[in-house]
């Protein structure tokens, strides 16, 4: 895996020397599927979104999760500087996905948001989402099949 320009002032994150090297292999896409180490197993899937837009964009995208055929994942919502009505979360997570919040303290942008996020992660693999992302319903099944079948990190 090639190293993708900076990935920002690491001053700026957790001191976490796993996950900084982790994100300077990450190659930037909405769409990366991004393997944990070991020590993380229980869910299979952690999505992590960073949030500082439109609640209805997120309601959208938290609806096209919660419609997955791929059940094995949790949601992780980094608000960044924002608040959320908790209407929107506890919709979805009455369809019975793992939801988890965290709060930037102030305005930090998407990287560090989702690097707070992998943080937090308990699954194996981790996927950023934007909070305006739809993706088919299947698209979590896909994906891990892929990332299994060809004993992958990225997809």
């Amino acid at each position: 895996m090639a190293t993708v320009g900076p990935i920002g002032h690491c001053n700026d994150f957790p001191d976490r020397s796993e996950h900084l090297t982790f994100f300077s292999k990450m190659k930037r896409s909405a769409y990366n599927f991004v393997s944990l180490p070991n020590k993380r197993r229980k869910l299979l899937v952690s999505v992590i979104i960073p949030f500082w837009g439109s609640e209805v964009d997120l309601r959208r995208a938290l609806g096209a999760l919660a419609a997955q055929s791929f059940r094995k994942f949790e949601v992780i919502i980094v608000l960044d500087s924002i608040n959320i009505k908790f209407e929107t979360i506890s919709e979805i997570q009455n369809s019975g996905i793992l939801i988890k919040k965290i709060r930037n303290s102030s305005r930090r942008g998407p990287l560090y948001s989702r690097m707070k996020g992998s943080l937090a992660a308990k699954g194996k693999y981790i996927w950023f989402m934007d909070h305006d992302d739809l993706v088919p319903p299947n698209f979590l099944r896909v994906m891990i099949s892929q990332a299994e079948e060809n004993n992958v990190d990225i997809v």
